[in-house]
This record gives C-alpha cells, sequence and structure tokens, in this order.
C-alpha cells in the first residue's frame, strides 16, 4: 500500500505539468524528467521493488524493514512532492 501511496503523490506533483502516467513504465519515464522527482526517484523504486516481491512472489516485509525501509522511502516522497504540489 505504501508504493501506491507514493504513486499518487507522484501523480499530483505531474498533474501541476499536465502530465499522466497510463502504466508504470510511462511513471518512470515521466519521472526521470523532473528535477523533483528525481531527488525521490530511488526512494520510489524501493517502494516499488518491496510492493513487487510482496504482490508476486509472497516475500513480506518484515516488522523492522516497515519502520527503516518503507516508511521513511513513503515519507521522503510525500515530503518532497508537497513541496510541489
Amino acid at each position: 500500500m505504501a508504493f501506491y501511496a507514493a504513486l499518487h503523490y507522484v501523480e499530483a506533483f505531474f498533474d501541476t505539468k499536465t502530465k499522466h502516467s497510463a502504466d508504470h513504465r510511462t511513471r518512470d519515464n515521466n519521472m526521470v524528467q523532473h528535477n523533483e522527482t528525481m531527488a525521490v526517484y530511488d526512494q520510489f523504486c524501493e517502494l516499488k521493488n518491496i510492493s513487487t516481491r510482496a504482490r508476486y512472489y509472497g516475500r513480506c516485509p518484515s516488522a523492522a524493514d516497515l519502520t527503516t525501509q518503507v516508511l521513511p522511502a513513503l515519507n521522503d516522497v510525500k515530503t518532497e512532492m508537497l513541496k510541489h504540489c
């Protein structure tokens, strides 16, 4: 769920640029075109990778992973995107 929350923060930023990403590949391409989204690209990709592992491979993050990886990455994306929305 954290990944999709981050995705919506990024899409809210893109809305200020009158852009929309129809799929994940387009979103990744859009993200590398803006300094604002590049600032959190690594964190966004980390959330996407964690989400993919959980959904397709059943490898859910541990409580420690949530505290040390997931929530900080989501907070970084949220904070950065809200600066520009």
